[in-house]
């Protein structure tokens, strides 16, 4: 989808499509102990703010990667 608007090496873009799925998995993971191993409460704070704010963390940091990759008439919007 983003690949029409930002062009990017096959190799960027491999990258960050492998870094999302890893993302996604390991909070998978730490849903899944969270869930079994923590209080009803615990897990319901963790669901609702802390994978929130993890996920904004990570898109905020594949902007980054994203705008290191970026050509300079890229950044420049031209």
């Amino acid at each position: 989808m983003l690949g029409k608007e930002i062009s990017l090496p096959d190799i960027v873009w491999s990258r960050l499509n492998a870094a999302w799925a890893v993302f996604f998995m390991a909070c998978g993971v730490a849903n899944l102990y969270v869930a079994f191993w923590m209080p009803q409460s615990v897990w319901v704070d963790f669901k609702v703010f802390g994978l929130t704010a993890l996920t904004l963390v990570f898109t905020l940091l594949s902007g980054v990667y994203i705008y290191r990759h970026m050509t300079e008439e890229q950044k420049l919007g031209k």
